[in-house]
């Protein structure tokens, strides 16, 4: 995209999510290369990082109809790509002075995401999952919705004014959006204290 930042400024004006959302990976210098494309397969986006890609990844969208559902979109797939720094951050050591937010953003992500230190075979070992599963039993269980990365991703996405995509129960999408928000703002607070920058 020419104007990346202008592009982002634009979207953030209009959208509360995708300003949170860059503003941390922002932080990180992490923001993903962010393109238009006609198609993707059936898809309306795309989140992708690995081998020969730019560290931060890149996003691809395709054209909608409605502003709200590009949004939509766009936050999904930012969505991805925070979660991917916040996973790294999560072992970064604290700064001097940064160590009550810092544990505070390792307890959050034990409480809502993934319990470190507990068992394998721990019945409460991924409470994003079980909480998912209390909520919307049937789409929990679907292999692609239910994933672990997809709950939050579409709950940030589908928290908007558009139409959403693969809706879930009434409360699976705004549950999961809000921890995974709680999530950030401690990241981001963890992150304004310890600024490392790990290109994960």
């Amino acid at each position: 995209m020419a104007d990346l930042n202008k592009f982002l400024q634009e979207a953030a004006a209009l959208d509360p999510r995708v300003e949170t959302l860059v503003a941390y990976l922002q932080q990180k210098s992490m923001v993903p290369n962010i393109s238009i494309v006609p198609s993707l397969g059936g898809s309306t986006g795309q989140f992708e990082y690995g081998q020969g890609l730019p560290p931060q990844g890149t996003v691809s969208i395709i054209p909608r109809n409605k502003m709200e559902d590009a949004l939509n979109t766009l936050s999904h797939e930012l969505t991805h790509a925070s979660e991917r720094q916040i996973l790294g951050q999560l072992y970064d050591p604290p700064s001097k002075g940064g160590e009550l937010i810092h544990g505070q953003f390792q307890d959050a992500y034990d409480k809502l995401y993934y319990k470190r230190k507990a068992r394998a075979t721990s019945p409460d070992k991924v409470p994003r999952k079980q909480m998912a599963e209390r909520l919307d039993p049937k789409n929990a269980k679907e292999e692609y919705r239910g994933s672990m990365g997809e709950l939050a991703a579409f709950g940030v996405g589908n928290s908007g004014p558009g139409e959403g995509v693969y809706k879930g129960a009434p409360h699976l999408d705004p549950t999961m959006a809000t921890e995974f928000m709680i999530l950030l703002d401690l990241a981001s607070r963890s992150n304004k204290v310890n600024p490392k920058q790990e290109k994960k």
